[in-house]
């Protein structure tokens, strides 16, 4: 049975980390992670002042494109109203780069083919 890339980008993995104390769940596409996602560390190692604010750009919509949700909130209300900090690449300035990096560590570090792979590709192999 032939297979779209659509089909395969909305499958979704779980992975969670530590932060400031409490626990931070991400949910994201495993398949939505491509090598510029992968490279976006290896910019930030060869970043200048001049490419900042691309470095951040690129990181910040690569970060946006890959998590579905999460449970991060803005004030104690938004968590009570259920309403998380919207994943959007341009509002991901206000939130601390150490977090950021932390979910993009957090969703790196989970990657195996399994998680990559739909899961019926698996047990037919």
């Amino acid at each position: 049975m032939p297979i779209t890339l659509t089909e395969v980008a909305s499958n979704t993995a779980t992975t969670s980390f530590s932060f400031g104390g409490d626990t931070v769940n991400v949910v994201y596409y495993p398949t939505r992670i491509t090598e510029g996602f992968i490279s976006i560390l290896q910019k930030a190692q060869t970043m200048t002042m001049e490419s900042v604010d691309t470095f951040f750009k690129d990181f910040n919509d690569s970060l946006a494109g890959v998590i579905k949700s999460w449970d991060v909130y803005a004030t104690p209300q938004d968590v009570e109203n259920q309403s998380p900090f919207p994943i959007d690449a341009q509002r991901f300035s206000e939130l601390p780069i150490a977090l950021r990096m932390k979910a993009y560590a957090s969703i790196s570090n989970a990657l195996n083919p399994e998680e990559i792979a739909p899961q019926e590709m698996i047990s037919n192999s």
